[in-house]
């Protein structure tokens, strides 16, 4: 999984470690509560200013995670 929300607006997002402790020490996120050893930071989206931040975490943790699912795919002739 590489993100959930709660409710709210509370968003864990999965991150590999390197970005993780970049958007921590950037302050673009906070520790994540139960988690943080995972990747997962939090994100609070409390209103329409930070709805970019979090899509660019959001992305970020996207392109890493769910890339590296298999996918079945089947040929059509």
């Amino acid at each position: 999984m590489f993100m959930h929300i709660h409710g709210r607006g509370h968003c864990d997002i999965r991150l590999l470690q390197g970005d993780q402790e970049r958007v921590l020490a950037e302050w673009k996120a906070r520790a994540h509560r139960w988690a943080p050893e995972a990747g997962y930071v939090t994100l609070i989206v409390n209103d329409e200013g930070d709805l970019e931040p979090a899509m660019d975490l959001i992305r970020m943790s996207h392109h890493h995670f769910a890339g590296k699912q298999s996918i079945l795919r089947t040929e059509h002739q």
